[in-house]
């Protein structure tokens, strides 16, 4: 089984804001447990600018483009969701959010597990759910150099695969699909 994992950073919180960066780590199962691989990253040129509201979060500033780098249309979010092999499920932590801006269209209806959702099921004593409390809580040791800096698309993603580790210890994919299906409580 191929757990994708995906994370954007975008230009606001609702289209039509634009996917600025997509990142993602696909998650392997051994029979033996999981293999969480490198982190992948790609950034997007907006065609509308990045407000300096949504700059303050994920430091993606518009000087980090040029003419060469490409503008995220469905042809290329359908590669980088689909490159690199054919995953079973996809995953993000708040997957609401990446669905707002993944359309079915492009993931042709594969099932999502989101790990905000399902770790407030399996650890709902955590002090709070947002994913970089959740490594610290869960005292996760990850290389800084792929787990950081939060708020960008490939280390995001790299912390959420982790994560989805840690909640595969309680939790079935399964189990995760139908609690990400339900309603936040």
């Amino acid at each position: 089984m191929l757990l994708r994992v995906i994370d954007i950073e975008t230009t606001g919180d609702a289209v039509p804001a634009e996917i600025i960066e997509f990142g993602r780590v696909d998650l392997v199962s051994d029979g033996a447990g999981w293999q969480v691989g490198r982190p992948m990253a790609r950034l997007y040129r907006p065609l509308n600018g990045i407000p300096p509201e949504t700059m303050a979060v994920h430091h993606i500033t518009e000087d980090q483009f040029d003419a060469d780098t490409p503008v995220c249309t469905d042809e290329k979010l359908r590669l980088a969701v689909w490159g690199g092999g054919q995953p079973d499920v996809l995953v993000a932590h708040n997957c609401e959010f990446e669905r707002k801006f993944i359309p079915e269209v492009i993931t042709d209806g594969l099932p999502w597990i989101c790990t905000y959702k399902s770790a407030l099921r399996a650890w709902p004593e955590a002090p709070r759910h947002s994913n970089q409390v959740l490594r610290y809580w869960r005292n996760l040791q990850l290389d800084p150099a792929m787990a950081m800096p939060p708020h960008r698309a490939g280390p995001d993603a790299y912390v959420t695969a982790h994560l989805l580790v840690e909640l595969l210890k309680s939790a079935t994919a399964d189990e995760m699909i139908a609690w990400t299906k339900e309603p936040k409580f």
